[in-house]
């Protein structure tokens, strides 16, 4: 028995190295966020916490036009999904216009850990664009 559990010890720490190393997900929106510019505008988000967790986080989003200058009054959605599991969240995130193109989506909730997908809909005037995040929540 004592044989087993060494060699499924000495198996397991490089796997679980090199799954910890292997953590996290391009567009990983955490640190000073990610920026991107899609369509006709710019979009800036980043999460609190950092990074998010399984449960309710707030999704910050900034937006502006391609010339920097900040987009009010615009029509900002959110929506997490989870495509490996076919599921979005069973809580439907509220956006709300904090001013100067700031936004704050919340509850985003993220109801298992894995990988996700958080589908950021802007449309202001003419302009508009949509912007996915690749999330791992741990």
């Amino acid at each position: 028995m004592r044989t087993i559990l060494r060699i499924l010890a000495s198996t397991m720490t490089p796997i679980l190295l090199l799954t910890a190393a292997c953590s996290g997900s391009d567009g990983d929106p955490t640190g000073d966020g990610v920026q991107e510019t899609v369509g006709n505008i710019s979009i800036t988000t980043h999460f609190t916490p950092d990074p998010p967790i399984a449960g309710e986080n707030t999704l910050h989003i900034h937006v502006e036009d391609l010339d920097g200058n900040p987009l009010t009054g615009a029509a900002v959605s959110v929506d997490p999904q989870m495509p490996m599991m076919g599921h979005g969240s069973n809580v439907d995130a509220v956006v709300t216009e904090d001013g100067n193109g700031d936004y704050t989506a919340a509850p985003v909730a993220f109801t298992m850990i894995g990988e996700w997908e958080v589908t950021v809909d802007v449309a202001a005037g003419d302009a508009s664009g949509e912007l996915v995040l690749k999330v791992t929540i741990e």
